[in-house]
Formats: C-alpha cells, sequence, structure tokens
C-alpha cells in the first residue's frame, strides 16, 4: 500500500498523466455502470508495473504530442519504442533478471531523438524510415548530413535536457554501437539485451530486411540455447508478441495496435530475398579495449 499511496502522489501531481490514468483503467477494467474515480484506486488495478509503463510512455507521446507529429507517425514511433522495450526486457530476463525493469524504461526512451528530426523534415524523413532498404548506417549518415548530428546523438541532448539519468543517456547515445555501448556500461549483460533489442525497427511499420539478419545472427551468438533454429528471431518474436499486445492495448484501450509483429518480421524476411542483402559477419560480442 505504501508503494501504491507513492505512486499516487506523484501521479496526482500531473493533471494530463491523471487524466490518461482513469481514463485507460476505466477503459480496461470497469464495467460500464462503475467507474474509477481516485488515482489510488487507478494504481491499485493496474498495478505498479503497468503503470510505470503507461507513465513513460505517457511522456513519449507528450513530447511527439508538443513536436506536432503526424498522429499514425507518433502511434507508430511508440508502438516501436515500447516493442523495443518488450524485448530488451525479455533478453535481460535472461541475461540479467534483477535488472530487467530498468532495462524496459531505458529501451523505452532510447529512440527520443527521432521524432525530432521527423517533426523538422516534415514527410520526407519519415517516409525514408519506411523504406525497408533505408538501414540504420544509411539513416544514421543521412542524419548527419541534414540535420548536422545522428538521432542517437540528439537523444542523448533531449534526455539531458529531460533530466534522465546518465546510464539512459548511455544507452541512447550508442545503442547501435555494441562495442561503444559496453564500454560506456560497463555491463555486460544488459549490455547484450539493450543492443539486440535496438535492432528492431524505428517505425514499427516498417522491419529492415538487414536488421532481422543481424537479430538472427546476434540472438545466436549472445543467446545461445534460449531461441534456435533457422527462425531464431522468429521464435524471439514469437516470445515478444504478447506483452507487447498487451502493453499496447492498457497504454491506448480505444485504438489497440493491429500490428502484427510475426507478419511484418516475415515481410522482411521476404525482402532479404528479394533485396539479396548478404548476411552478416560480424562476430559478438566485442571487448571494450582500455
Amino acid at each position: 500500500d505504501a508503494e501504491i499511496d507513492d505512486y499516487a502522489e506523484l501521479i496526482q501531481a500531473d493533471a494530463s498523466l491523471s487524466n490518461k490514468l482513469l481514463g485507460v483503467t476505466n477503459a480496461s477494467w470497469v464495467g460500464p455502470h462503475r467507474s474509477v474515480r481516485t488515482i489510488k484506486q487507478a494504481v491499485s488495478l493496474l498495478g505498479t508495473s503497468n503503470v510505470r509503463a503507461l507513465a513513460m510512455s505517457h511522456s513519449l507521446t507528450e513530447l511527439y504530442s508538443r513536436w506536432e507529429l503526424d498522429q499514425e507517425d507518433a502511434r507508430a514511433y511508440c508502438e516501436a519504442s515500447l516493442c523495443k522495450a518488450v524485448a530488451a526486457q525479455i533478453l535481460a530476463l535472461v541475461a540479467a533478471p534483477e535488472r530487467a525493469e530498468e532495462v524496459f524504461a531505458i529501451s523505452l526512451f532510447q529512440d527520443i531523438g527521432l521524432g525530432l528530426f521527423v517533426a523538422t523534415a516534415n514527410t520526407e524523413f519519415a517516409e525514408l524510415l519506411r523504406d525497408p532498404r533505408f538501414t540504420v548506417r544509411s539513416q544514421l549518415r543521412y542524419e548527419y548530413a541534414h540535420f548536422g548530428l545522428d538521432h542517437v546523438a540528439a537523444g542523448r541532448l533531449l534526455g539531458q535536457k529531460l533530466g534522465l539519468p546518465r546510464i539512459y543517456l548511455d544507452v541512447s547515445r550508442f545503442h547501435h554501437d555494441e562495442r561503444e555501448l559496453t564500454c560506456a556500461v560497463n555491463d555486460h549483460q544488459i549490455v547484450r539485451a539493450l543492443h539486440v533489442a535496438a535492432l528492431l525497427p524505428h517505425d514499427i511499420r516498417s522491419w529492415k530486411p538487414e536488421d532481422i539478419l543481424y537479430l538472427t545472427f546476434a540472438l545466436k551468438e549472445l543467446f545461445a540455447g534460449r531461441w534456435t533454429g533457422a527462425s531464431t528471431a522468429s521464435a524471439f518474436i514469437h516470445d515478444v508478441e504478447p506483452e507487447f499486445a498487451r502493453l499496447a492495448t492498457i497504454l491506448s484501450p480505444h485504438s489497440a495496435t493491429s500490428t502484427s509483429l510475426e507478419e511484418a518480421m516475415n515481410r522482411a524476411y521476404d525482402d532479404n530475398v528479394r533485396f539479396a542483402i548478404p548476411a552478416p559477419q560480424q562476430v559478438y560480442p566485442r571487448r571494450c579495449e582500455a
């Protein structure tokens, strides 16, 4: 009860979040003839872990709203962040279970720089993010050429302004570079989870075929025996999908996601054949040099 009281007190300080929490709770848990009227009741019904996810997702939504992103684009980026957070948490449960909830939160915020670039470039950059041939490497080069920095650097700067902890800033800056991430975070177990989850898409509507190849390779190298076979990535996404769908429904009960992660990934597999993308040769894990 003490923890619930603490959560309720914090949430009540934010009118927008309070309204969101009450709306979600009444839409998800309460029948038409009753309603939840207090924040404490809502926290008790949802549970503190769901409330944490709701609060963090709400902050992302508020940022995207402030930047006036297209509603469908904003939803796609929020769902992509949620997908990565769930994936990172599942991976952390294998590698570092005591830090799984922390890893979820860190991963949720790793791509906050993307939305700012979309807002700046209008539709051009958003369209590129949906192009399956627009790889992460191409994206980082494009961002630097057009904006003067890439989304990982922008994410770190935004995180600093938001007052996020140091580990959030480091993961935002280095989540696409496993070696640098290992040097910055200095905890190999959670680095594995965060880096592999970062291979999932920036836009939930478009999974990059190259990233799916790297995802399969990384899962086999870093989590050998947990997800096996020729369809390693499919087996992993099969585990991610239920929790992703559950949280997506809680966070947006009136517009539950229609995105099937497995279907989206299978389309990326087809694109691998169509674009003749070579298999990765990267070796995991790299060691941080002194």
